[in-house]
C-alpha cells in the first residue's frame, strides 16, 4: 500500500526513479508539467538530496495561436489519458517562478534552437560548478512543461548529447 493520498503518487514515484538514477551516476530529465512550486520545489530537492547539479528549464510558447493550434494537434499515444484541450491549458493553476531558472520560448527557433539553448546552460552550469565543487555530480535537468510535444523532442535530443560533462 502506498502511503498518503494517491493524488500525487505518480509525482511520488517520478522522484524515488529520478533520485536513486541520480545517487547511481545517471543523469536524469524530470520532465513534467510543474505548474506549482510545490512540485518544483520538490524536483529541486531530489536534486539536492542526491548532491546534484540541478538545472530548471521553463517551456513556454508565447505565440498563443500556435500554442492553441500544438495542443489541439496533439496526438495521444497512451492509451486511455485524456490530453488537456485548450480551456483545460488556459485555465490550468500557474504559479509564477520565485527562483532564476532558465526559459525557453518554443515559439521563437526550432527544436535544434531549443536545444542548443538548454544545452548552452548546461556548459555555463557546468563551468561554474567546476569552480566550487568535484565534476563527478551529475546533471538534473528539471522541465516544467507548458509545450509538451516540442518538450519530449528536446529532452530527447538532450539525451542523446553526450559530453555534457566535458562541454
Amino acid at each position: 500500500m502506498v502511503p498518503g493520498s494517491l493524488d500525487d503518487a505518480g509525482y511520488r514515484a517520478a522522484y524515488a526513479v529520478a533520485e536513486d538514477n541520480l545517487r547511481l551516476g545517471h543523469d536524469v530529465i524530470g520532465d513534467s508539467v510543474n505548474p506549482w512550486m510545490l512540485t518544483r520545489d520538490a524536483w529541486r530537492g531530489v536534486g539536492m538530496r542526491a548532491g546534484a547539479r540541478v538545472m530548471e528549464v521553463e517551456t513556454v510558447c508565447s505565440d498563443e495561436e500556435e500554442h492553441r493550434r500544438r495542443v489541439e494537434a496533439r496526438e495521444n499515444e497512451v492509451t486511455g489519458l485524456i490530453l488537456p484541450n485548450w480551456q483545460a491549458v488556459i485555465g490550468r493553476d500557474y504559479h509564477a517562478w520565485d527562483r532564476d531558472h532558465v526559459t525557453v520560448d518554443t515559439a521563437k527557433g526550432s527544436v535544434a534552437t531549443c536545444v542548443e539553448l538548454i544545452l548552452a546552460a548546461i556548459r555555463t552550469l557546468n563551468v561554474d560548478r567546476r569552480e566550487r565543487r568535484p565534476a563527478a555530480d551529475q546533471v538534473g535537468g528539471l522541465f516544467g512543461d507548458h509545450d509538451h510535444r516540442r518538450v519530449d523532442v528536446a529532452a530527447d535530443e538532450v539525451r542523446d548529447h553526450r559530453g555534457i560533462d566535458d562541454a
